[in-house]
């Protein structure tokens, strides 16, 4: 039913949409080469603190350090976040990309037989979380407590010797709501978040100049540009007040006080 014309625009014009962008590198590398390039930069505002990409770099290298040890964490392994945001949310996550692991985010207040469901179902080979978001669940992972871990972290001597990482290997695994059945584990590799992101670049442009604001649930996909993009810029991050997301009088005084000029919204919320 198609003309040729139409068929080819369809086919060939629409989909044109091929581009290249350095498939081989990682997340990581590309935070490293941005802590080298403006290591004074502000990278992370939250409670009125700020941590320059140096101090930021310097805290999840020391995760990343205390992980391999602590918990043998390197290439592949998959490591639970269940932090608030918080001022460990970012280098935690950071500093399990550093190790080689994957992060896979776990909602702190998800139900135990949830918590416990994913755990398992990962196979997760540690949980980095804090004491009052451990429930009931039985989980048979070791867990790193920062109430009781953080002062060993920060006393911690890095050692990142022998880390290796490529475009290929799983940056995080976030699981579906289980709407339609279970929950499934969705496993994403450095490459494919590094296109997402650099085509988000190209398109909304930002400089080290922009603050964005972190208000999306990890648990979420669209928390994963939040997490990431301003930290290949120079840019700032913002993260909202636990539960801000739901309370558009935090996010219109968190985006006043902090200057925030990049912002994911739904139509609903943006009203």
């Amino acid at each position: 039913m198609l003309l040729n014309e139409e068929e080819r625009a369809l086919l060939k014009k629409i989909n044109n949409t091929e581009a290249d962008y350095p498939k081989d590198k990682t997340i990581v590398d590309l935070f490293k080469e941005q802590v080298s390039k403006t290591p004074d930069n502000i990278a992370l505002r939250i409670d009125g603190q700020t941590l320059s990409y140096e101090q930021l770099d310097n805290k999840a290298n020391k995760i990343a350090s205390y992980i391999r040890k602590t918990a043998n964490i390197g290439t592949g392994n998959l490591v639970g976040v269940m932090l608030e945001r918080e001022e460990y949310l970012i280098p935690s996550i950071f500093g399990i990309l550093k190790a080689g692991g994957a992060y896979v985010p776990i909602d702190p207040n998800y139900p135990a037989e949830r918590i416990q469901s994913i755990a398992t179902d990962a196979k997760l080979k540690l949980l980095i979380t804090r004491g009052k978001h451990l429930t009931a669940a039985s989980l048979d992972c070791k867990i790193i407590d920062l109430d009781e871990a953080a002062t060993a972290i920060d006393s911690h001597e890095i050692d990142l010797s022998g880390v290796e990482l490529n475009g290929l290997d799983p940056a995080y695994v976030i699981y579906t709501s289980g709407s339609t059945g279970k929950p499934k584990g969705v496993m994403i590799q450095h490459h494919a978040v590094l296109n997402r992101i650099l085509w988000m670049q190209q398109e909304y442009p930002i400089t080290a100049d922009n603050v964005l604001l972190q208000k999306t649930p990890v648990v979420f996909d669209v928390s994963v540009w939040e997490l990431f993009w301003w930290s290949f810029t120079g840019a700032s991050l913002c993260l909202l007040k636990p539960g801000g997301e739901k309370e558009p009088g935090q996010i219109i005084d968190a985006i006043k006080t902090n200057k925030v000029t990049t912002i994911h919204f739904v139509p609903s919320m943006l009203n």
